[in-house]
Parts: C-alpha cells; structure tokens; sequence
C-alpha cells in the first residue's frame, strides 16, 4: 500500500459492516429449487462489474426458504463474486418485484452507511488493485475461488464520507463520457462500411475515372456490343447483369458477356474419405477462406490438398489471378488467387484473359453482392447455379481504363481501412478506460496524471 493521503485509512469488509451484513449467501442445491417458487435466487451470472445483469430464472419456494433460514437480500446491498470470472466483481442489488436470496458463491455485503457509502464501496471493491489483491487471495486451479474470510481480510484505502460521495460524482460523470465516447466509436464502423460501398458504387458507375475518359478520348471501347436479347436480362445494380441490358453506361463501356473475356471454371472436393487426398501443398479454397478473405487477395487456405487429390478427383488447380466467387452458402464472397491453387465445388471461378482485369472483376463482383444474391435461386440456401453463372454479362470498360479504375478504388479504400484501424484502436483503447477512472480516482489522482 502506498503512502495513505491525509484523512483516509485502512479498513477491511467486516469493520466496514459493523451494525451491517458480511456474510455469504446460502447453500441451496437443485433438490431445494422449485421453477414454480416466488423466492429468486439471485446467480453469479446475475453479478457484473458495478453492474446487476438480472439474467438468472432459478427460484424456490418461500417455506423451503425458510427452512434453509435464507439470508434475503435488500436493495442497495453489495454483491460480490466469490469466484471468476472475474473474481471480486462487485454490484448493487437494484430489488427486484419478488423477495429474493443468492448462492453461497456470492458475498453479501451490507455497509454501515455512517462509515461508507455503499456507492463508493462498490467502486472501491471493483477498483483494479483491489480485485488483484483478491486474486491473490484466492485458492483453486480449475476454477479460483475467495473465501469469505480472505475476501474480508483485504485492506481498502477509505477516504472520509464527504469525500466517497465527491468521488463517486467523478466516476460517474467520466464514465458517463466514457460511454457517450464508445457509442460513438461503434456508430463510426457502419458509417466506414457505407463509405466502402459508396465508393464501389461511384467506381461502376463510372465516376471515379471520369477524368480519365475525358483525357482519353481515342480509346476504343472493350469490344462488340453483346447480340443477347435485352429482354432477357436482369439487370444489377451496377455493371453487372444476367443477360444483356439495353441501357447506356459511360462512354466506352460495353456490354458484353463475362464467358467472352473470362473462362469459367468450376471447382471439387476430393474424397474426405482418403487422408492421402488431404494435408498436401497445394492450397484449396473453402467457403471459410472466401469468408474471411472477401474481397481481398488470397495467400493460403485453411486446407491444402495433394496432387494424388487433384488427380483422382475434379479439382483443377487454377493459375493466380483466377477470380473466385462464391456461388452457395455465402454468395458473392469473392476473393483472387495470388498463387495456384484449388477450391470446393462451391466456387465459379474465372480465369481472366488479358481483356479484363482481375481486380476491376474482383470489385465489381464485391460492389454488386447484393445483385449476387437476388440472382440466386432457393429460399432456405440461395444457390447461383451456372446457367446463370453462364448468362453473366458485365459493362466493361477499356482495359486501360479497368487499371485506372482499379488504382482509383484501391487508394480510397486504403484511407478507409487507415481510418477502421484507428477507429478499432480508439476502441480497444476506449475498453480499458473505466478501469483508469476508477483506479486514479480511488488513489485521488487526476486522470490527466496517469496519462502524463
């Protein structure tokens, strides 16, 4: 303990209880428990940090309670977690519309208000350096757990009364601001996520390279028009549709089918049922790959395969650059190779000739995963089935303007995914701050103190 500030002193639970209540809760076994009982018992999982959860349903008669000689509790009494996780963590019991107990794994903690102020003694209980000193008094190794002797021998720094009520008012208001900080922290990430899909969709519309068509003005266009009946498409919601759409784009896009720049490729998954198939070197790509990977670039797999796999199944092992989209389960997950490698036969995969670019491919399919999914068939599991897959046409642009496009959509998301990281920063950063509050209150040491 350091050095005590003037006015404060050192006192332990049971001095701070004297005309009050330190006593565990009580033994009560399943037998004793009856769903259709009018006595709550109170669970560890009811006790957060400073906070009342109210998540338990166990209860039990009021005759059977008595019979146990059950300690009940009042409102305002403290409640404090004999055991993890964490240990310590100490809360107010709100009361709640029928009388209630709690376990014995649960001290209940009824303070002498003319000593301390319940409010304050919870804080102080839940203070970093006090619940440390618990752990340290705790026994077990499955699970740690404080006796209630233990717990009542940790010393707290108490301060005077009028000074515990001045604390608390800081701890509460620094939270307060905590919170308000957080909430706004969370409602930035959707925010991030709308951006990411508003610069997709400026780039298929072809208003992120704009200024390159207008300094390009010469370049012919991606190719001949598709010939496919309009009224046989459906259009999605950008450069992307089934069938051909008789509608303009910008100057120089074309529609045309994506099997006319693009092979289409299907995948397989060798036997589960022979080792030698599996464990290989030869990267396969899962539906968890694409998941976890989507939109992005993909370097390895969950899962390899060996070449005795590739042999004796359908698998084709597919060069880099071959775009992957998932067509089951999670449609429109897409990522690119960027080395050979294999997938599942829940992939379509497009091998790129040198008329479109992989990436312009990549993110036109990432802008249009909604369309992706309205283009797929079933109601429980959408399926994107490949007389659809084969119906793909896409509005393409010149190949140098796909590269231009491509450049543009990567810088923007760059500045996005810079601005999610300290966004995630803020809010690891933010997920310890209440521990800083009341740690440097309870020590009468301004924040800006611990900080420096």
């Amino acid at each position: 303990m350091s050095a005590l500030p003037d006015g404060w002193v050192l006192a332990c639970l049971p001095e701070l209880c004297e005309g009050g209540l330190f006593v565990d809760g009580d033994w009560i076994e399943s037998k004793d428990q009856d769903p259709n009982g009018r006595v709550r018992l109170v669970q560890l999982a009811d006790i957060g940090v400073a906070r009342f959860l109210d998540r338990s349903s166990r209860f039990l008669s009021e005759q059977r309670a008595a019979e146990l000689r059950c300690t009940f509790l009042q409102p305002g009494d403290l409640l404090v977690s004999r055991m993890a996780e964490p240990l310590g963590r100490a809360c107010r019991f709100p009361g709640l519309d029928q009388p209630c107990v709690t376990v014995v794994d649960v001290a209940i903690v009824r303070p002498d208000p003319r000593k301390v102020d319940p409010e304050w003694l919870m804080w102080a209980i839940n203070a970093p350096d006090v619940r440390a000193a618990l752990e340290l008094e705790a026994g077990g190794t499955t699970r740690k757990r404080i006796s209630r002797k233990n717990l009542g021998s940790v010393p707290l720094r108490v301060p005077p009364l009028a000074e515990q009520r001045r604390i608390v008012a800081s701890i509460e208001a620094l939270l307060a601001r905590g919170r308000k900080a957080r909430q706004t922290l969370d409602e930035i990430q959707p925010l991030l996520e709308r951006l990411r899909r508003s610069i997709l969709a400026a780039a298929f519309r072809g208003r992120l390279t704009a200024d390159w068509r207008a300094q390009n003005p010469g370049v012919e266009p991606a190719g001949p028009r598709s010939k496919t009946l309009a009224t046989s498409s459906q259009r999605g919601r950008y450069a992307l549709a089934l069938g051909a759409p008789d509608d303009p784009h910008p100057a120089g896009w074309r529609w045309l089918p994506l099997s006319s720049v693009a092979r289409l490729e299907s995948g397989h998954t060798p036997s589960r049922r022979r080792p030698e198939y599996w464990g290989g070197d030869i990267p396969w790509i899962g539906i968890k790959d694409a998941s976890r990977h989507h939109g992005r670039r993909i370097t390895s797999t969950r899962e390899c395969v060996t070449q005795a796999g590739l042999d004796n199944s359908s698998a084709r092992l597919l060069p880099a650059g071959t775009v992957c989209l998932s067509r089951t389960a999670s449609v429109g997950h897409v990522v690119v190779m960027a080395r050979p490698m294999a997938t599942s036969q829940d992939f379509a995969n497009w091998v790129c000739s040198d008329a479109i670019d992989p990436d312009f491919l990549r993110y036109l399919f990432w802008a249009e995963i909604e369309s992706l999914r309205e283009f797929g068939r079933g109601t429980t599991h959408k399926t994107i089935y490949y007389p659809q897959l084969e119906a793909f046409h896409v509005a393409l642009p010149p190949i140098d303007e796909q590269r231009a496009l491509v450049v543009a959509v990567e810088s923007r998301l760059a500045r996005v995914a810079l601005l999610e990281q300290a966004v995630s920063s803020a809010i690891t950063a933010a997920r310890g701050l209440d521990d800083a509050i009341v740690a440097s209150r309870m020590r009468r040491q301004p924040l800006a103190q611990r900080s420096s």
